[in-house]
Parts: C-alpha cells; structure tokens; sequence
C-alpha cells in the first residue's frame, strides 16, 4: 500500500515491506517504484522494516516547486517521513544504482543517525563525470535538454557501444517521453552530491557500517569505484559477486543474508 507525505505543493510516495525492529530507508533504481524494492523485505523482513521511497518523477512522487530540491528540503522530507514511522533515534540507508546517489546523500546529511549504508551497484562514490556535466554545466543542460527532442547523435553514439550497454541506454530513452522523464529526473538530483572524502570521514567518525555490493560484470557501474571508496573506510564490508548490475535476485540475496552485518551477530 502507498503512503505519501506533502512537502510544500509537492508529494513524496513510499512503501513498506517487512516488520522488524530496525528501520531501512531504501531508495530504488533508475526508473524503478518503491515496490521493486519489495525483495529487501521478503528476504530481510523479520529485523528490518523497509520504508521504500520513490524518488523525484518515480512512482506517485512528484517536484512542483520551482526550484531543484536541495540538502534542506531532502532533509525536512525524510524527517517526516521518520516522524510517519516511528522516528527511530538510528537508522540504516541502502541504495540501488542511481539510488546510491540518495543513499550517500542521505548518509551524509544524517551520518551521527546511521546504522548501516548499504550499496548496490550504485553511483554516487564514484567518477560521475558525465552526469556533473550533463546536469551541473550551463553546456552540458544545454546539449542535454537539446537531446530529449533530437536524440539521433545519441542513438548513432549507443550503437558503438556494447550490446549489453546499447540495450540498458535505449531501453531508457527509445521515446520522447522516457527521454523527458530522464531529463527531469537526472535534473532533480542535480544538488544531491557530497565529497566523497568528507561522507567517509562522517561514516568512519560516527560508525557507521558500510556494505558494498557490486557485481564484477556489470558494465553500467564499474565494481573498481566501490574497492576505491572502501579503502578509505574503517570496517566497510566489500560484496563483489560475480554478477552484471541487477543484483537484486533471490539467490544474490540469500547468499548474502549470512554475512554478519545482516544476520546481527
């Protein structure tokens, strides 16, 4: 069933799956509603409560204001949300592809709160110059906004690409309105970023748990950023199946319940 909070004239939507004693924010991919993130319940139900929210043009959710949302509004949003559900002194995160820009947004912005960061195949620990460019450069909006209505040098450019990387591309922007839902979406998270340097520094000062979960043959997010980013991290647990980037399967995710982290040993 969703729920939904308000937020000035704009809504935020999310589900909940499971009924633990531990609250999960979750935060799905590209693309994807809450309710794709029904599994993290099913298989980790019994300690987490998983409160799975739609991010900006996803699900019911929507942005009506006339400016992008940034650390105060986000922070004003999952407060109430908390405050829906408990509003629980600690808290763990986990975020999925481009979730894990939410993911390590909200770490940041919450870091003495959180339990546990958990990510899954997911941007926003690695090199994300492309969308900075796309998003965060006057050129960049330009050539992308540009794009929604004239995606032939993009749809020339796919094709030199892999078959497994040219099929995830298009099936994203084969038509105007998947190409405008993008732009709209990438958009909306344009302010969601944070140094990298400084949310390691906060996970490692408050003791936050930090599991990486990246597949070593997913050719949308390389695996490479998470060994990385866990370098620099006190106690982070590293998950490198062998695996593309839709990692969300019952067997990936039974062959990981047992790591310590989760089973609360």
């Amino acid at each position: 069933m969703y729920r939904s909070i308000k937020y000035k004239a704009s809504i935020i939507s999310y589900q909940v799956f499971g009924s633990g004693n531990e609250l999960l924010l979750a935060f799905p991919g590209y693309g994807k509603d809450a309710a794709s993130l029904s599994i993290l319940g099913d298989t980790f139900g019994k300690r987490f409560k998983v409160i799975s929210i739609d991010v900006f043009y996803h699900g019911l959710s929507t942005w009506e204001e006339s400016q992008l949302p940034n650390a105060d509004d986000w922070k004003q949003i999952l407060t109430a949300i908390l405050a829906e559900n408990g509003n629980p002194q600690k808290f763990s995160v986990f975020g999925y592809s481009i979730g894990g820009r939410v993911a390590t947004f909200t770490a940041f912005h919450f870091a003495e709160r959180i339990n546990l960061l958990w990510l899954a195949a997911a941007t926003g620990i690695g090199n994300e110059g492309f969308y900075t460019f796309a998003v965060g450069t006057s050129l960049g909006n330009f050539m992308f906004s540009r794009f929604v209505t004239r995606p032939t040098p993009i749809f020339a450019f796919a094709k030199l690409l892999g078959s497994t990387l040219q099929g995830f591309i298009m099936r994203k922007i084969d038509t105007f309105e998947k190409r405008n839902l993008l732009y709209k979406r990438w958009r909306a998270l344009k302010n969601f970023s944070c140094s990298k340097k400084q949310l390691q520094q906060r996970l490692n000062a408050n003791g936050c748990r930090v599991v990486l979960l990246y597949g070593k043959k997913d050719v949308v997010v390389n695996y490479k950023a998470a060994i990385a980013f866990a370098q620099k991290l006190n106690h982070p647990i590293l998950l490198l199946p062998d695996a593309g980037h839709h990692l969300l399967d019952n067997t990936t995710l039974e062959r990981i319940k047992g790591e310590a982290v989760f089973s609360g040993h």
